[in-house]
């Protein structure tokens, strides 16, 4: 594929969908983007876009499936003489051409809600399998989590899913139930790897999962009741000198009973992704040398007078002999302060923290006017003190001024110089996106438009000693006089 366009620092772009035969239609829509940026500075962004063209010819179709979705990636190459980028390719890698668990209900399955991270030169994807929960043995909606590695050998982009057809991931779980937590999956390094070591490292991540277990209206049979119960699922994954990804270990369950109580969506309809979580890197022990990542999602506790009582978990996870412990935990929220607290995200970089375990937290609160405002914090573990909040300087934090802001996503930087910023969705008259830096305490606006944009995400370079950082910035946005939106990115 000849390269199509040269992006420019500091300008935004828009990235071109491939369209025909096994990519769609060319005005398919395209969201929930994600994006990493790797040790050479190369970019790899991947999204889902809706397969409105294709029809589930099963029996008993349900219209909750009728736009499927597939996942695909677009790489850009960084070149440090121009100090430009590439875009190189653009790959399917999740198809609805596959039914590999399989169904005799289904002719194609829907590929969502991706998430990538770098891992050294290399990328990590991971999305979602779904099924259609109106075919019969399916009322609880089983999933498959794959995944595939990525790597640009300099004239090509190599995608390793143990030699299978392009589309198909490599499964990490066939065995999970996502009817109303969507199984969103979230990626975090747990070692970059060490081909030197002795013994040595492979590249090694974590992906953390909802698995659903109590699904409250009782579509098998039974009395509902309204509550609804998810677990949360790791499993382990790395990639061999040979480029192949070894059978990963059982999943191992983090939290389990996680409430999420209320009414729940009729059969037919789509709840929005319930749990969400969220991971960051975290420097393994300095004595033993065990895993440590940050972890962060939400629960719901139903109504209190109304009022959503939602909280927002924190803490800081250890691999241990047996399996994964918690180090110590943060409850944000309390059935005493009931609010609707949403998506959270969080950030860390713990190569510049100066030897301290350090977190920064974003989630949204919907306020007593029904907007949302966004809490912003910085967190620390220490093994004497426990998990303790860390004040950002005096006056210098992201107000709140009554307008909505949601979906924000914070970038934890290294520590000195200082880089602490959060990323926020604004939907007013015109939607934005804003920058705000904490420490000069400044909103910058990075994009906007009067139709529609929105879910930010970020993924952050150190520039180190004199270099100066790089931050990639992705979103969505409909352009005018179109009913889709396509995805955008912009690197400063």
């Amino acid at each position: 594929m000849a390269p199509q366009y040269i992006m420019a620092h500091d300008t935004a772009y828009e990235i071109p969908l491939q369209s025909g035969g096994a990519w769609g239609q060319s005005t398919r829509q395209a969201d929930h983007a994600v994006v990493a940026m790797n040790d050479e500075r190369d970019i790899l962004i991947a999204y889902q876009t809706v397969r409105g063209d294709i029809s589930n010819t099963g029996t008993g179709r349900n219209p909750f499936h009728e736009s499927l979705r597939q996942v695909e990636i677009a790489f850009l190459d960084y070149d440090s003489q121009s100090g430009e980028w590439t875009l190189e390719d653009r790959v399917l890698v999740g198809s609805t051409d596959f039914n590999p668990l399989p169904s005799p209900y289904q002719d194609s399955v829907r590929c969502e809600r991706p998430d990538v991270i770098a891992v050294g030169n290399r990328f990590f994807v991971v999305w979602t399998r779904r099924y259609d929960r109106a075919q019969t043995g399916q009322a609880e909606e089983p999933a498959i989590l794959e995944c595939a590695w990525v790597e640009w050998t300099g004239s090509a982009l190599q995608i390793y899913n143990n030699s299978q057809s392009v589309g198909l991931g490599v499964p990490l779980d066939d065995d999970y139930k996502i009817r109303e937590c969507a199984g969103v999956p979230d990626a975090v390094v747990l070692h970059p790897g060490d081909p030197n070591g002795s013994p040595p490292i492979l590249p090694t991540v974590g992906v953390v999962y909802p698995h659903q277990t109590d699904f409250g209206d009782a579509p098998n049979g039974g009395n509902p009741d309204n509550t609804r119960l998810c677990e949360l699922r790791l499993v382990v994954v790395s990639l061999n000198s040979s480029n192949q990804i070894p059978a990963p270990d059982s999943p191992f369950t983090l939290v389990s009973s996680i409430d999420f109580d209320g009414p729940t969506a009729p059969q037919g309809q789509e709840s929005a992704g319930l749990i969400l979580p969220d991971c960051a890197r975290a420097l393994p022990d300095p004595t033993t040398g065990a895993y440590r990542f940050w972890l962060a999602y939400e629960e719901q506790f139903g109504l209190i007078n109304g009022v959503p009582d939602g909280r927002i978990r924190l803490g800081l996870l250890e691999q241990t002999a047996t399996g994964w412990g918690v180090l110590d935990t943060h409850t944000f929220g309390a059935s005493s302060s009931p609010y609707a607290r949403r998506r959270p995200n969080i950030s860390s970089f713990p190569e510049g923290a100066n030897g301290d375990d350090l977190v920064s937290i974003a989630f949204s609160k919907t306020n007593t006017t029904g907007n949302d405002d966004v809490v912003y914090e910085e967190w620390q573990y220490d093994a004497d003190e426990g998990l303790f909040k860390i004040p950002f300087e005096v006056g210098h934090v992201f107000e709140n001024d009554g307008d909505d802001h949601t979906r924000p996503i914070p970038l934890h930087g290294r520590t000195t110089p200082f880089v602490r910023r959060l990323f926020v969705e604004r939907n007013e008259a015109t939607s934005q996106i804003l920058d705000y830096d904490t420490e000069s305490d400044d909103v910058t606006v990075r994009t906007s438009t009067t139709v529609e944009l929105g879910r930010p995400a970020v993924s952050y370079w150190d520039g180190s000693g004199s270099v100066p950082d790089e931050v990639a910035l992705t979103w969505e946005e409909q352009a005018q006089g179109v009913s889709f939106t396509r995805i955008w990115i912009r690197v400063f």
